[in-house]
């Protein structure tokens, strides 16, 4: 029989996320990002005609796309929970929650509303998908400082 050792996703305060899961999200969130804003460039900006790259980057972005949702459903459950209730980077947390929410329904938008809504949908999907690029790493930093300073160690492979 093994022996017991907590994993580190549950030392402390149950808000961080085990490494594997760490660096897996990270992985996809970084894939869909750069999909999509060299995607958003190269067609909504410098409006280049469709080729074979920009069909690869649709591709890795849709998959990224699915990958990330499961992603941000499996952050519910632990990471969002401990840390709302915890009261910690309640507010960056939230923009997160927010602008992932607003990504989503404009991803969905893109492809299944009317032209109309569609135009408005395009470059509010991109900027709110770039933002998010930066904000991600803003609550990362915002909760390993608020994590020093209550004097919580931090895991070594996060």
């Amino acid at each position: 029989m093994r022996a017991h050792h907590p994993r580190p996703s549950h030392a402390g305060s149950g808000i961080r996320l085990h490494p594997v899961h760490y660096r897996l999200l990270l992985a996809v969130l970084l894939l869909v990002g750069l999909t999509g804003i060299v995607w958003g460039i190269l067609w909504d900006v410098l409006e280049r005609e469709p080729d074979e790259l920009l069909h690869w980057l649709t591709r890795l972005h849709g998959a990224g796309a699915f990958l990330a949702l499961l992603g941000l459903g499996s952050l519910l459950a632990q990471h969002v929970r401990f840390g709302w209730n915890a009261r910690r980077n309640r507010i960056s947390g939230t923009v997160l929650g927010a602008f992932a929410a607003a990504i989503v329904l404009t991803g969905y938008a893109l492809y299944y509303a009317g032209e109309d809504l569609r135009a408005w949908s395009v470059w509010i999907h991109l900027v709110l998908g770039t933002l998010a690029f930066i904000a991600l790493p803003l609550h990362i930093r915002l909760g390993r400082r608020t994590r020093q300073r209550r004097g919580v160690p931090r895991h070594p492979q996060a």
